[in-house]
């Protein structure tokens, strides 16, 4: 989707807030509120850098801009009427987009776009839920390359956008979506550096080649030679 003004589209601009005072890992909580609309990106970027000169009482987490459907249930406005969706930082700096709708058929990323690596420690936001989660990647989005013998062979959604993410909290893994993953944003102590390694090196060798049935990849096979795992094939 471009940036020209549309009236049947709508850019919807929104703030996340941390909601903890603490903000401790492995889990602290963060609220999202609307703060505006636009016609075009460039209107919804402007609202989003007038809303950095205002003085929250909470400091500012991350800024979402979702462009979405004015013809759809108001209700369906989360999922299937985005259009498009761009993630800023809390400093109105641009970290990750993705220019297609629900209804589109999803090809891919190029590798460039896919921030995080197997094993790397990250924050997930999961906004219905009002928490920022620690964690670590199990799993890559597919490339384009990956994706391209399935292309026209059935619908793939931007669902598929995702890292596959085993949370910090015992709380088992799931497929975030690739605009909710983070870097941390705090120092990290040694002690959950060290138990979220050993998490990534149990999954590895129990589960990676066994459960998902599928062969190891390369970034993972460097993490395991780095901490001296050897599994055979």
């Amino acid at each position: 989707m471009n940036s020209q003004s549309n009236e049947k589209h709508i850019f919807e601009v929104s703030v996340v807030l941390y909601q903890d005072y603490r903000r401790r890992y492995p889990v602290f909580e963060a609220h999202e509120y609307v703060c505006g609309y636009s016609q075009s990106v460039e209107g919804a970027e402007k609202l989003m850098h007038d809303e950095l000169s205002k003085d929250y009482m909470q400091p500012v987490y991350c800024f979402y801009i979702r462009e979405k459907s004015m013809e759809i249930n108001f209700h369906d406005w989360w999922g299937e009427g985005r259009l498009s969706e761009r993630v800023y930082d809390a400093e109105g700096v641009l970290v990750d987009e993705r220019l297609i709708s629900w209804e589109d058929e999803y090809i891919g990323r190029d590798p460039e776009t896919i921030r995080f690596e197997c094993g790397d420690i990250v924050e997930a936001y999961f906004p219905y839920q009002n928490q920022v989660i620690l964690g670590f990647v199990m799993e890559t989005p597919p490339t384009k390359e990956q994706l391209r013998p399935w292309i026209g062979q059935g619908r793939r959604d931007v669902s598929e956008d995702s890292y596959m993410f085993m949370k910090d909290d015992k709380g088992g893994h799931d497929h975030q979506d690739a605009l909710y993953i983070f870097k941390p944003h705090f120092p990290i102590p040694k002690p959950t550096i060290e138990r979220l390694k050993r998490q990534y090196r149990h999954y590895l060798e129990q589960y990676a080649d066994r459960y998902f049935h599928k062969p190891l990849t390369d970034d993972e096979r460097k993490w395991l030679k780095a901490h001296n795992v050897d599994i055979e094939q």
